[in-house]
């Protein structure tokens, strides 16, 4: 691992996420909360972000590619531990080996989950374990793959109050949409995309 280039790292996403202060939503009856990570690492000198997919059988989200996470337990002290606690679980990243340098803005899911994206680095290479029953399999992905003009899709979904924009990012085979792709654009839109070190 080059431990300057990680620090290099942790320095710009700490100063893009502490310039512009998180949207924090109201928690409202009906919605679920949660936290998801957002894991990055250096691999091979460029910065790479992980994603799982998630499995079949699972009752929402099924067959997606999403980041580690899910609902919050009671013993959870904060949306930044069920994150955590979320990302041991599914893939195997112990929580003192994520650093935490920010979160995203709060939204809210068509499957009505509230969910807080929390941003983390974590060492690379790295001993991750899939728990195959919550996913199966894990991607690391580059992040200048999503960068290209070509990569992002939006389509509007419904009509009048009710429609939203949905957004589709595209990697090789894999496909990034939905919650997924708006926390991705959200972050790529406040960090410099030059990560190499």
């Amino acid at each position: 691992m080059d431990d300057q280039g990680l620090r290099r790292l942790k320095r710009k996403l700490q100063r893009a996420l502490k310039g512009r202060p998180p949207l924090e939503l109201p928690h409202r009856g009906g919605l679920r909360r949660a936290g998801i990570l957002v894991p990055l690492c250096l691999k091979d000198g460029r910065c790479h972000i992980l994603f799982i997919k998630r499995a079949e059988g699972l009752p929402q989200h099924a067959g997606e590619m999403s980041f580690p996470g899910g609902g919050s337990d009671p013993q959870d002290g904060s949306i930044v531990e069920t994150a955590l606690r979320e990302a041991a679980e599914e893939v195997g990243i112990r929580p003192e080996d994520v650093e935490v340098v920010g979160r995203l803005d709060d939204l809210v899911t068509r499957s009505s989950f509230l969910v807080t994206p929390i941003v983390g680095v974590i060492p690379y290479p790295y001993p991750f374990r899939l728990n195959e029953r919550e996913a199966t399999e894990l991607v690391l992905l580059p992040v200048d793959c999503f960068i290209k003009g070509d990569n992002l899709q939006e389509e509007v979904w419904g009509e009048g109050e009710e429609s939203e924009r949905v957004y589709f990012y595209r990697c090789g085979p894999y496909t990034i949409w939905g919650a997924t792709a708006k926390i991705l654009r959200h972050l790529l839109g406040l960090v410099s995309c030059e990560y190499g070190p």
